[in-house]
């Protein structure tokens, strides 16, 4: 799964330094059948001002803070900006890749109750968090399931330590039946 901030693929300027992957390249990754893309939001993968102080944290989760208003975003604001953001980001998806979208990767690994929300009425089935451990059977929440990682991403992780990540995250006193003292469904 790759998740793809989608104002990047828009961007045609050809003298942006960073490089992102266009439309022909994310469906020609699809059509491979390797690769399905999933959606990190439009435009809220950066960090905002959230009061006049300077404090910054992750777009997705935080109300703007307006120094020429001199506030915050309304709650009302906030709602809808997000809202957009993840509704915009799936259909763009959708459309240009003529496949559905179900997967959103919370940048940062951010995420809040109301933004739980916002995912879920985009249509979002797949929430996938920075939270390590294993995933479990059942769903958390009305429609979606967040899901959880086990991080192996690291140039330094072996063979040997991507073991011992796995088998930790196994160990039966991790899993639900792990209380059943050694007994397996």
């Amino acid at each position: 799964m790759n998740f793809v901030v989608v104002k990047n693929a828009q961007d045609t300027d050809p003298s942006n330094a960073v490089r992102h992957l266009s439309w022909d390249q994310m469906r020609e990754m699809e059509r491979s059948g390797l690769v399905a893309m999933g959606s990190h939001t439009y435009d809220s993968h950066h960090y905002v001002p959230t009061d006049l102080l300077g404090h910054r944290r992750p777009a997705l989760v935080a109300r703007i803070y307006d120094p020429s208003l001199g506030r915050q975003e309304t709650e009302d604001e906030y709602e809808m900006r997000v809202g957009y953001d993840l509704w915009l980001s799936r259909r763009l998806l959708e459309e240009n890749l003529q496949a559905r979208v179900t997967a959103l990767a919370f940048p940062y690994g951010a995420y809040n109750p109301t933004v739980l929300r916002l995912a879920r009425d985009a249509g979002y089935r797949y929430l996938f968090t920075i939270e390590s451990g294993v995933n479990r059977l059942g769903r958390n929440g009305r429609n979606a399931a967040l899901v959880r990682r086990l991080s192996v991403g690291d140039s330094c992780v072996t063979v040997s330590e991507l073991n011992k990540r796995i088998t930790n995250a196994l160990s039966p006193a991790r899993l639900p039946w792990g209380r059943f003292r050694g007994l397996r469904p």
